[in-house]
């Protein structure tokens, strides 16, 4: 055995014996044994043992390397010796006994409430916990019990033995050791959770945008990361414009529409460009559709932007209300009608997974907003921006498919107007029919005798394919 084995988990404060034996899963019956009793002379500053923190002399050579951490699991039964706890974005410790399932979408469990009662600052021993009668964080329905029951946190909650002590509920850990444990394991789920986050939007740029190396490195180094605050979501604010140039020919005969398009991103203030992220594109479509653009536009703005955050949107006004209409008014099959259906579906569940509200800005921003789209209206009307170098994008249909709603044909992603592409195959199908129907030589016989009514054929062919 170690010093950095009998240690808290700041590496500096020596164990309570039993503190020690909980932490090893023995049993706590007994008598202090005497070569602890030593250790404690050897290396307490404090010789009464008020403090427990370890002499200068050993704090040099020692180094807590393992931190002991009894995760807590949802999916498992806690034993009824043990507590729930963890810590808030502002350190303050939770404590919970683990009570019943919950039918929360984001909890499992629900715990009866523990409140820290006598000298809170106390942190060379287990503080004194009592249930809490009510509070804010209370969800119970039966608010007037006098039981307050709250959610339990999963991933950055762990278990502690507890013991009854005349009226409290003690933990085998001093609050120095509880905080300590509490904040690097918060600290720690959160950086791999950031770094999860992170590599699954960079395989989603790289699955979603093509285009050349240098641009994608671009949106990849442009990604902002979710900071952690007491102050709400970070808001971020997303304007974009986009300008149609000269639509030319190209070798197969086929008309082709070239767009310049420019992203304006800011965050917190609207007002502050220091911070400001820019970024200039051009894309080339077949098709003669600018609300389109702004859309696929949009998605790739998302990819940029901070998971959990507030956005603001800066773009075309009749786009704006297709994405409010899309993600609150229309049914499911009103949304596979619309012409954007891909580009929309792609968009909503986006933002839901990611936990992004869109906000509605207030004049003052408005105004402000407003006025950035016009500078960058301008700056794509001048010709100086024809001559500089920019980059070429294009968003692949392929991996905008989030659901089985999205319909293939032929090999060929239906993007949108569902209802409005069977009615062009059933007209296709009526049109191959009449055209080689059997009777057809029949039709210029008739036609050729001036025996055959074309007036009640057409009204009846009209009927037929409307």
């Amino acid at each position: 055995m170690f010093i950095e084995d009998i240690l808290e988990a700041d590496g500096i404060t020596l164990l309570k014996w039993k503190h020690l034996i909980k932490e090893r899963n023995l049993n706590t019956q007994g008598r202090i044994p005497q070569w602890f009793k030593n250790i404690e002379t050897k290396l307490l500053e404090d010789k009464e043992g008020t403090t427990r923190k370890i002499k200068n002399e050993y704090i040099s050579i020692t180094q807590k390397r393992k931190i002991n951490i009894n995760y807590f699991d949802e999916n498992e039964k806690t034993n009824k010796n043990q507590i729930i706890t963890w810590c808030e974005t502002d350190e303050s410790l939770i404590f919970v006994e683990d009570k019943k399932k919950s039918f929360s979408k984001k909890y499992k469990r629900l715990g009866r409430h523990l409140i820290t009662i006598g000298n809170k600052d106390d942190l060379n021993n287990s503080p004194n916990l009592i249930g809490c009668e009510g509070c804010h964080r209370n969800v119970s329905k039966k608010k007037d019990n006098g039981e307050c029951l709250i959610y339990i946190e999963n991933e950055i909650s762990r278990k502690i033995e507890k013991r009854k002590e005349e009226d409290f509920i003690r933990p085998y850990e001093t609050l120095n050791n509880i905080l300590t444990k509490n904040i690097w394991l918060r600290n720690t789920i959160n950086e791999e959770k950031k770094d999860t986050l992170y590599n699954k939007r960079i395989e989603m740029i790289d699955n979603t945008i093509k285009a050349s190396e240098e641009f994608i490195n671009i949106i990849k180094n442009s990604i902002f990361e979710r900071k952690e605050s007491d102050f709400g979501k970070d808001r971020f604010f997303l304007i974009i414009e986009v300008k149609k140039n000269k639509t030319k020919i190209d070798d197969k005969g086929k008309r082709k529409y070239y767009y310049n398009i420019i992203w304006k991103i800011r965050s917190e203030n609207v007002n502050n460009n220091n911070n400001e992220l820019q970024i200039i594109a051009k894309h080339e479509s077949i098709y003669d559709n600018e609300y389109k653009i702004i859309l696929r536009s949009i998605i790739l703005g998302l990819l940029i932007i901070a998971e959990n955050s507030e956005l603001i949107l800066e773009i075309n006004d009749r786009v704006k209300n297709l994405i409010y209409d899309f993600n609150n008014k229309c049914s499911n099959r009103r949304k596979i009608d619309s012409e954007y259906y891909l580009e929309l579906l792609f968009i909503e569940d986006f933002l839901e997974n990611n936990e992004i509200d869109m906000l509605d800005a207030n004049e003052v921003t408005t105004n402000c907003l407003k006025e950035i789209r016009k500078t960058s209206r301008e700056f794509l009307d001048f010709k100086i921006f024809d001559d500089t170098r920019i980059d070429d994008f294009e968003l692949i249909d392929e991996a905008l498919i989030i659901n089985e709603f999205n319909v293939i044909w032929n090999n060929r992603i239906i993007s949108g107007g569902y209802r409005a592409w069977r009615k062009k195959i059933t007209n296709a199908i009526w049109k191959n029919e009449i055209l080689n129907s059997e009777k057809l030589d029949d039709l210029f016989v008739y036609n050729y005798k001036k025996e055959f009514d074309w007036v009640t054929t057409l009204e009846f062919i009209k009927l037929k394919i409307s």
